[in-house]
């Protein structure tokens, strides 16, 4: 697994190169939509060097409060983006562990985000098996 930090950059282009799978963290918002359709034009790039390269896209910082993830939804729909079922929402234990150095599961304070993340990794170990 290789966090290559969301822009467009040398390594993000080494990694999509050589990478079999890839996920893309996505806001449900038009603004992340926008950033999407740019970072699909590298992957369209990395896949003349890496044909075989897989994306998917998890839908992440979700505000449940507001209805951009169903416009979200439809946005990906049509571009036929594969979307994982997991899903992160914004919560406040993510901003607090970050300075800390710390997962949610080492911080062990908000249960909520940690069985969000234990979902994520349970459904993507399934995956690769």
């Amino acid at each position: 697994m290789v966090d290559a930090g969301g822009r467009d950059s040398a390594d993000l282009r080494a990694a999509l190169s050589l990478a079999d799978a890839a996920i893309i963290p996505v806001g449900a918002s038009n603004f992340d939509s926008a950033a999407v359709s740019g970072f699909l034009e590298v992957v369209e790039l990395a896949k003349d060097f890496n044909p075989n390269l897989s994306i998917r896209v998890l839908l992440a910082r979700i505000d449940a409060r507001t209805k951009d993830t169903g416009e979200m939804l439809d946005w990906l729909e049509k571009r036929e983006l594969p979307l994982l079922t997991s899903k992160i929402c914004e919560r406040v234990a993510f901003r607090r562990v970050l300075p800390l150095g710390l997962s949610v599961h080492e911080h062990k304070k908000d249960n909520v985000a940690i069985e969000e993340m234990e979902k994520f990794f349970l459904r993507r170990s399934q995956h690769e098996r």
